[in-house]
């Protein structure tokens, strides 16, 4: 249990330094891509072992900083990013260690999203994957989210054996 409360530290490491105290009201709605995207993690998979490595994505709205990590509970790295609103469902990034540009589109459903709540296509990001998925709860209102998303990991990993 030590190694899987690790693992939902480090997958939510970058998450958690950006924490905030937004309340976390977020309606999924395809006008409004962008608002259902922030303040909330976002994961590329469920691990199937400590050993797995997962890609996250989080985008806070204030300040407007996110970071992509790849991570297990292990070993990992992350890039931080800052963000500002593009058109309709797209974000402008630049990255903080590079300094480099990308703009990003995202997609927000409720439909096909697997055992998950919502799910996230993205494209134009620089790593990561561009299919996430999220739960309804995994918001970064300044509650435990480490608990919440290691409450779900931890569910599916004993399910899988």
């Amino acid at each position: 249990m030590k190694k899987l409360a690790l693992l939902s530290v480090v997958v939510l490491g970058a998450a958690w330094w950006f924490g905030n105290d937004h309340d976390g009201n977020q309606v999924i709605n395809h006008n409004q891509s962008r608002s259902a995207v922030v303040n909330r993690v976002w994961i590329d998979k469920i691990p199937e072992n400590l050993r797995d490595k997962i890609d996250v994505f989080v985008a806070q709205a204030d300040p407007q900083f996110g970071a992509f990590q790849r991570t297990s509970a292990y070993e990992g790295d992350y890039t931080v990013f800052q963000w500002n609103a593009g058109g309709g469902n797209t974000f402008d990034i630049t990255m903080l260690q590079t300094g480099k540009q990308y703009g990003l589109r995202a997609k927000v459903s409720r439909e096909n999203c697997k055992q998950f709540d919502v799910c996230m296509t993205l494209r134009g990001a620089p790593r990561g994957t561009t299919h996430y998925y999220s739960m309804k709860e995994w918001v970064i209102d300044g509650t435990p989210t480490p608990e919440r998303v290691q409450r779900f990991i931890r569910t599916k990993l004993l399910e899988a054996e």
